[in-house]
């Protein structure tokens, strides 16, 4: 017994995301002031990410999930009309902090570690478009529903406030898996984080992250965890 429980502890010293296995992020994740880029303040009980220069970067969540299906929300303020590289998804624990998820205008080579919904240049990876998340960009405070399936490795995307469609086609439905983005080329050597950024074009953006601690705008899909 005393073996198992040593074990376990160390094991949860040697992680610096702490996984939550076949669930949701849990209600206490928040961002990682220890992960992220140097343009980047946190506020709000480290839910809100402010970019205070005009620079790309990213910032990771303080918890990972590993499989299963997850859900969790992001309010885009202070947007300006040049802040369509702000984005919002999941990355893995390489994922760097000085290029923003997607890699969506970032400085750095191409790289398969992180997948966002981007402000009104659908869902990047690896610096390309793989579909389209919403109609359009938006330069008003907007919040909006991620679902991701860790498991089958599809993403939705939802514009909640413009009561929009997920992935913008009236047949998406994360409960039924329909019309899931595929992020199988996410590299999947480790449990995924959520992850926030910015380009290099939109200074003094926000992004509010809510991983359930407070009550979400949009309703979660079946089958999904908080």
């Amino acid at each position: 017994m005393t073996t198992h429980i040593l074990s376990a502890l160390l094991q949860a010293i040697a992680s610096p995301h702490p996984p939550s296995s076949g669930s949701g992020f849990p209600t206490s994740t928040t961002l990682d002031p220890s992960n992220k880029a140097s343009g980047i303040t946190l506020s709000g009980g480290n839910l809100t990410a402010t970019q205070v220069s005009n620079d790309h970067g990213a910032v990771y969540s303080t918890n990972s999930v590993s499989s299963g299906k997850v859900y969790f929300e992001a309010t885009f303020e202070v947007l300006n009309s040049t802040s369509s590289s702000t984005g919002v998804g999941v990355a893995t624990s390489t994922a760097p902090t000085s290029d923003p998820p997607g890699n969506m205008n970032g400085s750095g080579s191409n790289d398969s570690t992180s997948v966002a919904c981007v402000n009104g240049s659908g869902v990047f990876f690896n610096n390309a478009s793989l579909g389209q998340w919403t109609s359009s960009a938006f330069d008003t405070v907007v919040t909006i529903g991620i679902a991701v399936d860790i498991t089958n490795k599809l993403i939705w995307g939802k514009n909640l406030t413009a009561a929009g469609n997920w992935n913008n086609n009236g047949s998406a439905n994360p409960a039924t898996g329909a019309n899931g983005i595929s992020i199988s080329g996410l590299a999947s050597s480790s449990p995924l984080l959520a992850v926030a950024g910015f380009g290099e074009f939109g200074s003094n953006c926000e992004i509010t992250m809510n991983f359930g601690a407070s009550g979400f705008s949009g309703s979660v899909p079946s089958g999904f965890n908080t």
